[in-house]
């Protein structure tokens, strides 16, 4: 919306004494929602020489999860994150741990929900980012590791509660 402010002054009398008229004023309306979209990440090609490294992913985009927080009454909310299945390749599952780290904390995933964020109420949910020192790290496990493109899903939720 774009609109003008236009004052215009009289006396007593009803005689016009002047008038003022200020910039454009734009107001952008927000959907009044939260929006969050998840990346890609790539842990590159791993070798038995990886095992018990903790490999950090690479993030195909600026962000693990992207939070775009619109809501004007911003409540609690919770960001729960978990790793829906093993990493497999079609044919077999890779003995293999996922992280989610922030600073010197590491959460393995599983197959439960895992508390990632906690906004409290008033505070505006952040992005799952680097820049917030927070990241996705693959441990191979001590077991026989068969070639191949291995994928698994995570589920990410936001929950908004009071």
């Amino acid at each position: 919306l774009t609109t003008a402010v236009k004052l215009t002054g009289h006396n007593a009398n009803g005689t016009e004494i002047g008038s003022y008229s200020g910039p454009d004023l734009i107001i952008d309306f927000i959907d009044g929602a939260l929006h969050a979209t998840a990346a890609n990440v790539d842990f590159g090609n791993l070798t038995y020489a990886n095992v018990g490294q903790k490999i950090t992913g690479t993030v195909n985009a600026d962000n693990l999860l992207t939070v775009t927080d619109n809501r004007r009454d911003k409540v609690r909310s919770v960001i729960t994150l978990r790793q829906n299945g093993a990493f497999n390749n079609g044919n077999h599952d890779l003995a293999a741990t996922l992280f989610m780290t922030e600073g010197d904390t590491s959460l393995a995933l599983t197959n439960s929900e895992q508390t990632v964020v906690v906004a409290n109420k008033g505070d505006t949910v952040p992005s799952v980012s680097s820049k917030n020192n927070q990241y996705l790290k693959l441990q191979l496990g001590n077991a026989a590791i068969i070639p191949g493109n291995y994928t698994t899903t995570l589920d990410w939720a936001v929950t908004a509660a009071p």
